[in-house]
């Protein structure tokens, strides 16, 4: 998936989460996808979407802060 991410620090960040993890943000805050949308795209069930991204967002958020 090729999406440009203006902010330098935030897209470090995202090329050093693994492909699953950083498809759900982008498709999630960039593609502007519904985590029912994700879930059907990429065969998971919704609410694992939404554990995915929430967690994936703290996750973010530590390596924004190093």
């Amino acid at each position: 998936m090729e999406v440009q991410v203006s902010d330098d620090q935030l897209s470090k960040a995202l090329k050093c989460l693994p492909e699953k993890k950083r498809n759900i943000i982008l498709l999630s805050y960039f593609m502007d996808m519904s985590d029912a949308e994700i879930g059907e795209l990429i065969n998971v069930l919704r609410t694992t979407v939404y554990r995915h991204r929430t967690s994936i967002l703290e996750e973010l958020r530590k390596m924004m802060e190093e």
